[in-house]
């Protein structure tokens, strides 16, 4: 059997809404890993840091202080939100809003949401890459 090509962490609180992701994602193309609710989701998430692809996520489940503390630890991932659509950002800006009501789209949303965290990243190294400081070291390693 091959691997899955995606490995999903879970931090869904609810049973229900859990159990409808989980019937969503069932097949060999993807691996969802349901991270224990009682647990410290910072704890869950570093153990397993090196095997997860993308967060599925469900809105105000987690505080904004956990959300910090995964940004301070360097555990920003693709991200999933699943709850209402309202513009407003619960993780960071590449992540991909779900209505609950709308999980049929859950894969094309896990998709969405590698490639917008991609595509964020890729501009951020981009103008990290454009700014003064850093052209100026290209310009002087041309030279050499």
């Amino acid at each position: 059997m091959p691997e899955p090509a995606l490995t999903i962490a879970s931090l869904i609180r609810d049973a229900r809404l859990q159990e409808s992701c989980s019937r969503w994602l069932q097949d060999e193309r993807c691996q969802l890993v349901v991270l224990d609710p009682a647990r410290d989701p910072l704890v869950e998430l570093e153990r397993s840091r090196d095997g997860v692809d993308v967060l599925l996520l469900e809105q105000g489940a987690l505080a904004p202080a956990v959300y910090q503390a995964l940004t301070d630890q360097g555990l920003v991932l693709p991200a999933v939100v699943i709850g209402q659509v309202s513009g407003q950002v619960e993780f960071h800006e590449a992540e991909v809003h779900l209505p609950p009501d709308q999980l049929e789209q859950l894969r094309y949303s896990l998709d969405a949401a590698l490639s917008r965290f991609l595509r964020r990243r890729s501009e951020e190294h981009t103008s990290e890459l454009q700014s003064p400081c850093n052209l100026v070291c290209r310009l002087l390693l041309e030279k050499k």
